[in-house]
């Protein structure tokens, strides 16, 4: 069965940087029942979710629905640190 939402990327970034549902729920203030709710797609995000999320991930909101960490390279979202990198060498 398909899920209602446009499943993201939350899980692998979450994995990725090794961080717990809970973990994650107290860094972004979110329920988290919630959050694995949204990472499987049964429950929608919005915007302000996404943020949250993603500052606390250390990546964008564009790169949480649309590239997993494996094929960030490929991918036109940056994350956080690469910008800082950026802001850091000019």
């Amino acid at each position: 069965m398909e899920p209602p939402f446009k499943p993201t990327y939350i899980r692998a970034w979450r994995k990725e940087r090794g961080v717990t549902l809970k973990a994650l729920g107290a860094m972004t203030g979110l329920d988290h029942g919630n959050l694995s709710r949204l990472e499987r797609g049964i429950f929608p995000y919005s915007q302000p979710v996404l943020e949250r999320v993603a500052e606390a991930l250390g990546t964008t909101p564009a790169v949480l629905i649309s590239c997993p960490p494996s094929e960030l390279a490929g991918c036109k979202g940056r994350t956080l640190s690469q910008d800082a990198n950026d802001i850091e060498s000019s």
